[in-house]
């Protein structure tokens, strides 16, 4: 077989069988979700679009309402328990994870 020819057969033996390309930002991103990571600039137009896209629904708290509750806290639940003693305001429409935030604890 002459070298053009085998050329020819290797080439097109490749073109059936060639692995999909990788790019640098594939490969960049990959190990991430094993560490926990996730890049910002994939995520902001969901976190601040152009245009306003609101989900929640406007909430009123009533002060005269919460605040015996705010009280009974403070004497039912011991610091022991909790060092602060708080009742987050939660937007029925946003649900309790929008308003959790957590902190390492400190060594």
């Amino acid at each position: 077989m002459s070298q053009t020819a085998t050329t020819t057969a290797v080439a097109a033996s490749t073109e059936k069988f060639s692995l999909p390309t990788v790019t640098a930002e594939e490969a960049f991103m990959a190990p991430l979700p094993e560490l926990h990571l996730q890049p910002l600039w994939t995520q902001m137009s969901k976190m601040v679009p152009p245009n306003p896209n609101p989900t929640s629904v406007p909430m009123k708290w009533a002060y005269k309402k919460c605040k015996p509750l705010l009280m009974e806290a403070g004497e039912i639940v011991g610091a022991e328990e909790a060092e602060r003693r708080v009742l987050m305001l939660v937007n029925p429409s946003l649900g309790i994870s929008v308003c959790l935030l957590s902190a390492p604890e400190r060594r």
